[in-house]
């Protein structure tokens, strides 16, 4: 499944704030967000791409923002 920088963000967010567990992550997000079934990895990979680029946009998106800003 393919979710929005703002559903990313939003685990993100959550993963902060749920003492930083991929599994709870996930948990909480898919409570929150009904029809939306996010794994642990999906989280994990997010996570560990996130704190590499300091980004959660995938590498189209990334290259979308950086023609856009020249």
């Amino acid at each position: 499944m393919v979710y929005s920088v703002e559903e990313r963000i939003k685990m993100i967010l959550i993963y902060g704030s749920e003492g930083m567990c991929y599994l709870r992550t996930a948990l909480v997000f898919n409570e929150r967000n009904p029809g939306k079934n996010v794994s642990h990895v999906y989280v994990r990979d997010l996570i560990k791409k996130f704190q590499e680029t300091g980004s959660v946009a995938n590498k189209k998106e990334r290259d979308l923002e950086f023609w856009i800003k020249k």
